[in-house]
């Protein structure tokens, strides 16, 4: 069993399945006191910081985890943006420096960041600042798009990224347009895309890690995880992450989403315990995380992770401990938070 953020061993414990946050404590890893313009703080070392581009989106998922992650605190996805352009970088930077001194991985997101014209000279800005790791998470509609001469999947390979994870509940065409709702425009990423991007980054360093949410009229059990891994890796991917929905407060106000989240979700314990009988698959190690659980597997060389998450978990732990920075989110309005929600735990605010 390895927690995020210790010394890694490389264990399977089971028992850790059904313990989960029981198990938990951030004092467990090692936390770095910090002064942040709202005051002294202990961050966590391994330490996160997401960068939300905007949350326009060329897709609508009937699941969507951005969307129930702000809905769940009773609020509408909408939100305060910097309009212009330059502002929105100028203020970017101003909270990159501040922050890089803590050493945070960063991970770009959206809605979907692929599509925003903000997105070049954010990568060129986080590879400039010299930050460890990095990560942009997709639908992938907008990796092939050309900008100054280069798809955005070079873009980020030429920037050092390190991972990038798309996101794509099934492998039948039709079936992942009609969960994920695309609009009508040209910016679908199709599997001969992927098949392109992966060919791209196969010949770089930056690894594709394969997204995709647990449904139940898609991937629902362990023979769906393997026809989904065995497709992708004749690309050549080798990383798949399957999550389950996330847990969340039922007084959250998208009712669609929520209707559809609770007729469709399926239960990953009940995967993770077929995978446990298939011979090909075999139990790697398990991470706990203070509101996350996850598991690996290896099947036929690739790596395979489940992923389950409790959005109520995460408020449990944060109010238990008020003075640690668990996670960043530099926000569209230019607030530093330690929430997905930019009017919580507000680490900078936008004078």
């Amino acid at each position: 069993m390895v927690k995020v953020g210790a010394e890694r061993e490389v264990r399977f414990d089971r028992s850790l399945r059904y313990q989960r946050q029981a198990d938990y404590n951030i004092y467990d890893y090692e936390l770095v006191p910090w002064h942040f313009e709202a005051g002294e703080r202990k961050a966590y070392q391994n330490l996160n910081l997401s960068i939300f581009v905007d949350d326009e989106c060329n897709a609508d998922c009937r699941f969507c985890v951005a969307q129930l992650r702000y809905e769940h605190r009773k609020q509408l996805y909408q939100k305060e943006h910097i309009r212009e352009d330059q502002r929105y970088l100028a203020r970017l930077r101003e909270v990159l420096e501040a922050i890089r001194p803590l050493n945070p991985s960063v991970s770009i997101t959206g809605g979907e960041p692929t599509i925003s014209p903000r997105l070049l000279p954010i990568i060129r800005m986080v590879d400039e600042l010299g930050f460890r790791k990095r990560t942009i998470t997709t639908n992938g509609s907008g990796l092939l798009r050309v900008t100054e001469g280069k798809t955005i999947a070079t873009h980020l390979m030429e920037r050092g990224f390190d991972h990038l994870n798309i996101s794509r509940v099934c492998v039948d065409e039709e079936k992942n347009r009609e969960i994920m709702r695309y609009g009508a425009d040209d910016s679908y990423c199709s599997n001969e895309d992927i098949r392109q991007i992966a060919k791209a980054a196969g010949k770089g360093n930056m690894r594709i890690r394969m997204s995709c949410i647990l449904l139940k009229p898609a991937v629902h059990n362990a023979a769906g995880i393997k026809e989904y891994v065995d497709f992708y890796r004749q690309y050549g991917v080798d990383n798949f992450i399957f999550r389950q929905l996330m847990d969340y407060d039922h007084k959250a106000v998208n009712l669609e989403k929520i209707a559809y989240c609770d007729k469709n979700k399926v239960d990953l314990n009940e995967v993770w315990e077929e995978m446990e009988r298939d011979p090909e698959i075999t139990p790697y190690m398990n991470l706990l995380g203070y509101y996350y659980y996850v598991e690996l597997y290896d099947y036929h060389g690739c790596r395979i992770a489940g992923e389950s998450a409790d959005l109520e978990q995460q408020y449990r732990e944060k109010s238990r401990h008020r003075d640690v920075v668990y996670e960043m989110v530099f926000h569209t309005n230019g607030v530093l938070s330690g929430s997905w929600i930019p009017t919580e735990e507000i680490l900078m605010d936008v004078k």
